[in-house]
């Protein structure tokens, strides 16, 4: 009896370590589990109404990126040629090719008005049930009186969002209609609608995957809920009061969220059903990690009794991984060797190789007879780097436990190869022992080198290249900007970061950039370029040509890459160009090409205002004397005072124009009385003939003026200018220093100038010219002391034509010289 009772003490004695740390382990559980329990439910909640906001917000981003979809329609539709030119001439075509109610209902239009700068409305229709209709009187009503569309007439503003209006709730979008490059002046306004509907929810509900519910709030004042406005954008966005969430039973969360419009009057309440999943999800995993953390912790701490037991077995296996790391060398092509500390050897350690046959295959060496492939290795490592022995006994000095390095052997054929070595060191009863595995890695090296190199010639590129290299956000922002960036705008790439870059073009281009961004996010690998004017932070201009390219897909990237050329002299340079082309070099005066083009210009108005225009066509007497006699030099101060007389003399919308020679021309537009006209080109006549000085010389010239005015009967410019050289030839051949208005009788004038030009051409080709010699005699002594050569012409009809007649044509026409000759 009494040797039964000390056996079940000594059974006591061994069992009481593990029925303590049970019992310990099961009141710790109970804690955790009581604690957790109260802090992760918190958090479930906490998770689940953020989850819900977010839900919410979910369904109204996917409302916004609708009202975003909706602006980018109607902004393409704003800046399309065809609409500048409907809202000019109301064309049929236009309306019938895209104002359809097919046409319309594909883009998801339900309302399009085209509304004049005047106020008027050109155009306006409604889709409902597939027909096009006309809009009601309370929507032409709205139409005309919301402030919001008249502050939309300037050329940089437009808007799109939300607006409640007496028949619903609309997804509105209004731009000013501009040019096919997005200039200005504006036609009109453009304004395009969508119902905010059933239909409309449940399109978004599709997207979000959301149960959503768009239901109509009481009508509230409005509220100004944008604080500050650019007049350069409208805000593209929807306004909202907070998020509300609300459990409903204890499975459902209710959220709801009222939508403001762009007034920020109340527009409708949007509401979302959503499941708690998050807390019966989040429960149900918590109690099974808890089962499972409890099953691990019964299992850990029966494995730690039962751990003793098997290191013993674990050291009999040591001798079998070692016999295996052998044939792990040769199969897996890898130089593996283990050393054990040895006092022996210098340095400390005998390094034993695993299988000489792969090490040989990873780094082949030149072996003498007599020499060992370990020896060799050693000898073959590179002297900057050290080798296994010494990196080993360094990292047992230091306690490390694990190596890993890289150095550099020369193999056979004279190459230097890289080596990736992992040692592990190991402490053992016969003291340190330690396992070395190297492989080799020369190909990825000079990969990694290869890289390394490009991105520092990629660096060196962008940092020295005077292009602008960013890569921005789809909505703008900075995201990387190179230094040239400072060269550009004035800021450090740094200030840039984060900030749009649209605030840095200047206001006329905003919307231009704006859709060069929205057409760049929206194709991918392929370019999307144009010139845009930006602004430095010192005020001046820098015009750019600008290319986008949208590489979000690209790792490293992801992100749209814009590109700034400054082209700002290149621009000068063809504003000097283009003026040079159109403007006379002498006076800075309009040429004929210009005249012209402002001419036909002038004329489309006068037909649209009844009202006439004028052109006068001078031409300087006695000019050809004063060049000749003081030179031409002051033949060209002569003709740059006469051009400052004339822009003095006439209004500051009329053109003066030099044709050629001492010949100018004056365009009068708007003229309401012709006898007014011509009394103000007599005062120019008077002006003109005022005294100039010189160089010195004090001269007086007069003007022959040919004046016309527009009729049905002229067929464009060159009629003009035409009936004008007649009147001023009339002008000329009538005694000069006049003015003549044109008539159809004068015509002749011009014809019978023609033929005698054409007849004159003729005789000098069969010399009908002959010269008379008219003798000069001294008085004094009656003898012959020269002859004056006179040119006469014999004509085979006319007879003997005087000198008079013919002489001063030849000398406007050049044909003196050949007469001469």
């Amino acid at each position: 009896m009494s040797c039964f009772r000390r056996f079940r003490a000594l059974n006591c004695l061994r069992r009481r370590p593990a029925v303590m740390m049970y019992g310990g382990l099961l009141l710790l559980l109970v804690t955790v589990y009581t604690l957790s329990t109260l802090t992760i439910g918190r958090g479930f909640n906490r998770l689940e109404q953020t989850d819900a906001e977010e839900n919410v917000q979910r369904v109204l981003n996917a409302f916004s990126d609708s009202i975003i979809q909706f602006r980018l329609i109607a902004l393409d539709w704003s800046i399309w040629t065809d609409s500048y030119q409907f809202m000019r001439d109301n064309n049929a075509k236009y309306r019938n090719e895209n104002l359809t109610a097919d046409g319309l209902k594909r883009i998801n239009v339900d309302l399009i008005a085209y509304i004049q700068r005047s106020g008027a409305i050109q155009y306006s229709g409604a889709v409902d049930r597939g027909a096009l209709k006309s809009l009601t009187p309370r929507l032409k009503q709205w139409l005309l009186a919301d402030p919001m569309l008249t502050h939309a007439n300037d050329t940089s503003t437009g808007g799109s969002g939300v607006l409640r209006l007496p028949e619903g709730v609309m997804v509105v979008a209004f731009y000013p209609i501009l040019t096919g490059e997005g200039k200005g002046p504006s036609r009109g306004i453009l304004v395009m609608g969508h119902w905010v509907n059933d239909a409309y929810s449940s399109k978004i509900a599709a997207v979000t995957h959301q149960a959503v519910r768009l239901m109509q709030a009481p009508a509230t004042a409005a509220r100004p809920w944008i604080e500050a406005r650019d007049d350069a954008s409208v805000p593209q966005m929807i306004a909202h009061d907070p998020i509300q969430i609300e459990p409903i039973d204890r499975e459902n969360l209710l959220g709801a969220v009222t939508v403001r419009d762009l007034n920020g009057a109340t527009a409708f309440t949007l509401q979302t059903r959503m499941p708690r999943r998050v807390s019966e999800v989040g429960r149900g995993s918590f109690l099974y990690f808890f089962s499972c953390f409890s099953l691990f912790a019964f299992c850990a701490v029966g494995g730690l009794l039962r751990l003793g037991r098997k290191m013993e077995a674990e050291r009999e296996k040591a001798e079998e991984r070692q016999e295996r790391l052998e044939a792990v060398a040769t199969g897996a092509g890898c130089i593996l060797w283990s050393a054990n500390e040895s006092a022996d050897n210098p340095s400390g350690w005998d390094l034993t190789l695993l299988e000489e046959h792969a090490a040989q295959e990873v780094l082949p060496l030149s072996l003498g007879e007599g020499e060992t492939w370990r020896e060799k290795w050693r000898a073959s490592i590179h002297m900057e780097d050290t080798d296994s022995l010494a990196a080993l006994t360094q990292a047992k000095a230091d306690g490390a436990t694990h190596i890993r390095r890289e150095f550099r052997c020369r193999n056979r054929f004279g190459a230097w190869r890289w080596l990736h070595e992992d040692i592990h060191l190991m402490a053992h009863e016969d003291g340190g022992r330690a396992v070395g595995v190297c492989v080799d890695v020369t190909e990825r090296r000079q990969a990694e080198e290869a890289v390394q190199r490009n991105e520092e010639r990629f660096r060196a590129l962008v940092r020295n290249i005077a292009d602008v290299v960013a890569v921005v956000t789809p909505e703008g922002a900075f995201r990387y900007a190179s230094p040239s960036a400072e060269a550009l705008l004035g800021y450090s790439p740094d200030a840039l970061i984060g900030r749009s870059f649209t605030p840095f073009v200047q206001p006329g281009d905003r919307l231009k950039a704006l859709h060069l961004l929205s057409r760049a996010a929206e194709l991918e690998d392929l370019d999307v370029s144009g010139e845009l004017v930006f602004l430095r932070s010192d005020g001046a201009t820098r015009s750019c040509q600008v290319t986008l390219r949208n590489l979000q897909h690209e790792p490293g990237i992801e992100g749209i890459i814009l590109h700034c050329r400054d082209i700002t002299e290149r621009k000068e340079f063809e504003g000097q160009l283009s003026h040079q082309a159109f403007h006379d070099a002498l006076t800075g005066l309009p040429n004929r090409v210009l005249f012209v083009e402002r001419l036909k210009g002038a004329l489309l108005r006068s037909e649209r205002s009844g009202r006439r225009t004028a052109v006068a066509f001078l031409d300087l007497d006695g000019f050809k004397d004063i060049n000749d006699s003081l030179g031409h030099e002051s033949g060209d101060e002569l003709l740059n005072e006469v051009a400052q007389r004339l822009r003095d003399g006439v209004r500051s919308a009329d053109t003066v124009a030099r044709m050629g020679g001492d010949e100018f021309t004056l365009l009068l537009e708007e003229v309401t009385d012709p006898a007014q006209t011509m009394e103000i080109i007599g005062r120019l006549c008077q002006r003109i003939a005022e005294p100039i000085m010189v160089r010195g010389h004090q001269v007086v010239v007069s003007a022959s003026i040919g004046v016309t005015f527009n009729n049905p009967e002229m067929n464009g410019p060159e009629d003009m200018l035409r009936d004008a050289d007649t009147a001023m030839y009339w002008a000329k051949s009538h005694g000069k220093n006049r003015s003549v208005v044109f008539d159809t009788s004068m015509n002749h004038l011009a014809l019978e100038r023609l033929e005698m030009l054409a007849e004159i051409r003729q005789a000098l080709e069969t010399k009908e010219f002959r010269v008379f010699y008219q003798p000069i005699v001294d008085l004094e002594t009656g003898r012959i002391t020269e002859m004056e050569a006179l040119a006469r012409w014999e004509h085979p009809t006319r007879g003997m034509v005087s000198p008079d007649q013919f002489i001063p044509l030849c000398e406007e026409t050049g044909l003196i010289v050949p007469l001469g000759l």
